[in-house]
């Protein structure tokens, strides 16, 4: 009788490719519009149509929405982003 602890290896391996696939879509995107002003979004822009705008989730966490005539690019953040609050105006 031969009694193993590890699963099959198609197992082993579907389970890597899902955790291959879930690391890759949790990723920062820089919206840039068209008078240069740029937004770093933790969700990808998703255009609604009931809107007609961009919608997105910002890294401070509010939500942002831009229309697609004002914005000029949007591509994945290249460099980590460190989220570093700004300090209190006086």
């Amino acid at each position: 009788m031969r009694t193993t602890f590890f699963p099959p290896m198609k197992y082993l391996l579907a389970l890597l490719v899902g955790a291959l696939f879930l690391t890759g879509c949790k990723s920062t995107y820089d919206i840039t519009l068209s008078n240069g002003r740029q937004f770093t979004g933790v969700s990808k822009p998703v255009l609604s149509k009931k809107t007609g705008k961009y919608h997105f989730k910002t890294i401070d966490g509010r939500e942002g929405a831009v229309y697609p005539d004002n914005v000029r690019v949007i591509e994945p953040h290249r460099e980590p982003y460190e989220f570093r609050p700004s300090a209190p105006k006086k």
